[in-house]
């Protein structure tokens, strides 16, 4: 068994915290009815089903407490709460045991019965507090306060409708959004991880408790463009594990708004856009002119795709869309089952290599094999082959897609070796080398090679 799985089977179980826990509110407080009942009515024949109820509120607080520490494994929680939230389980369980010790042990000596009454009632008294806690951690500091606020994410507005994407404010009309949606949950004023707000652009720009969040103009060492392409799995990724994650386009969006300076008010047009930003962009637009734009009259003349065929490779669990309107070239995705990919998928996509513009395998399990059939797709202007396993064999095949500006190889195993297949991508704009194997001797070695590239490495600014 490795530890990557060992891992992966902890945090599952972690993940039934939240059922478990209700176990041990519930035995503690019928623990606490009899009690009370006893004391009022002096009934001492229940003094007999006590010992039961205070062995399960100790066992249940102790499997409740190994599942949340599984669970709090996997990071994305306010350390502060998380801290109290786990000090208060273990005081809880110090009183469940001590309920359990003293039940055991009343009738052997008269002082024992008034100390377990008292356990009794400390015991309830703490499951309020590590309840405060856990609901805090979960819901927001405000959660089990009368004085409780509608949660933020229900506050945020609807996306606005974007009838004219040049006019669109890209901070108020697109980023606020995204980070409405995917990170305000977590980053709100009433629940601050990290001490970071995102729900303005004041309190983002001020940062978190890390320092500052967004260095404008410099994405790559923007604490939060390195967040959000952390893989999944690891402890700081943005949004954490379990959480509804960023798409690419959205990770090139932000990118793209804290290179052009992190701007408050400014305007689509006012900022310089590459054509896959133009993209992207233009899917955040509810109606196009009729008029192509000048992103549009860039793009390659073909015939639509064949209906059938189309079909066919949507049902396969890709998803194929558009890029714009008024052209048929296509945006292709597999975006669900990723470990059920297969290479037959990636050779059945010739049959639309010549509408093929924007293909995403990223987190996918194709193989080397796959290069020769991703080759042929002459049309390629985008390709994201991320959190793959794809290596140096076979990656000379990349050099035929002439057309390709865009490669995301971030997190393979792709390394300098393939430095001499890309320099010949002469209409390469960007490449995302984070996590590859390429050195920055290599960056340097392909920047020399392709002056005008941009590159997104570890040491490099993009």
């Amino acid at each position: 068994m490795t530890s990557e799985f060992y891992n992966s089977l902890l945090g599952y179980f972690g993940h039934y915290h939240p059922l478990v826990v209700h176990l041990p509110i519930g035995t503690v407080f019928f623990l606490f009815l009899v009690e009370l009942i006893i004391i009022i009515t002096k009934n001492h024949a229940l003094k007999v089903i006590r010992i039961y109820l205070s062995f399960t509120s100790m066992a249940f607080t102790i499997l409740s407490l190994m599942l949340g520490y599984f669970l709090s494994n996997e990071g994305g929680y306010d350390l502060e709460l998380l801290e109290n939230h786990e000090r208060a389980g273990l005081i809880l369980l110090f009183l469940t045991s001590l309920v359990f010790a003293t039940n055991l042990l009343w009738n052997k000596k008269i002082f024992f019965e008034p100390l377990h009454t008292g356990s009794v009632i400390l015991s309830t008294a703490m499951l309020f507090i590590a309840g405060h806690y856990g609901g805090s951690l979960t819901h927001g500091t405000d959660y089990l306060s009368f004085n409780q606020t509608k949660k933020t994410e229900n506050k945020l507005e609807k996306n606005k409708i974007i009838k004219d994407i040049n006019k669109a404010i890209i901070f108020t009309d697109i980023i606020q959004p995204i980070f409405n949606q995917k990170c305000v949950s977590c980053h709100n004023s009433e629940k601050k991880k990290g001490n970071l707000l995102m729900t303005s652009y004041e309190e983002l720009i001020k940062g978190g408790k890390s320092g500052k969040t967004i260095i404008p103009k410099n994405a790559a060492q923007s604490e939060l463009i390195k967040l959000i392409y952390l893989d999944p799995n690891n402890k700081r990724a943005m949004p954490p594990k379990g959480k509804v994650a960023l798409t690419d386009e959205e990770k090139t969006l932000i990118t793209w708004w804290v290179d052009n300076g992190a701007s408050k008010d400014k305007k689509i047009a006012e900022l310089t856009a590459n054509e896959n930003i133009k993209i992207i962009l233009d899917k955040y637009a509810s109606n196009t002119n009729a008029e192509k734009t000048e992103n549009q009259s860039k793009l390659p003349e073909t015939t639509a795709a064949d209906e059938t065929v189309l079909e066919s490779i949507i049902n396969s669990g890709i998803n194929i869309v558009k890029i714009a309107q008024n052209t048929n070239m296509l945006d292709a995705r597999y975006v669900i089952n990723k470990q059920l990919w297969d290479d037959k998928k990636t050779e059945n996509l010739l049959k639309i290599k010549n509408q093929l513009y924007i293909l995403d395998l990223s987190g996918t399990v194709i193989s080397n094999q796959s290069l020769v059939s991703i080759s042929q797709l002459k049309s390629l202007n985008t390709l994201f082959i991320q959190n793959t396993s794809l290596n140096d064999d076979n990656i000379d095949k990349i050099k035929e897609l002439q057309n390709l500006e865009y490669l995301n190889i971030y997190n393979t195993n792709i390394s300098d070796k393939a430095i001499t297949s890309l320099a010949q991508l002469k209409k390469l704009k960007k490449i995302y080398v984070w996590q590859s194997k390429i050195s920055n001797k290599g960056i340097e070695q392909l920047q020399s090679k392709l002056p005008e590239l941009k590159i997104v490495g570890a040491n490099i600014s993009i």
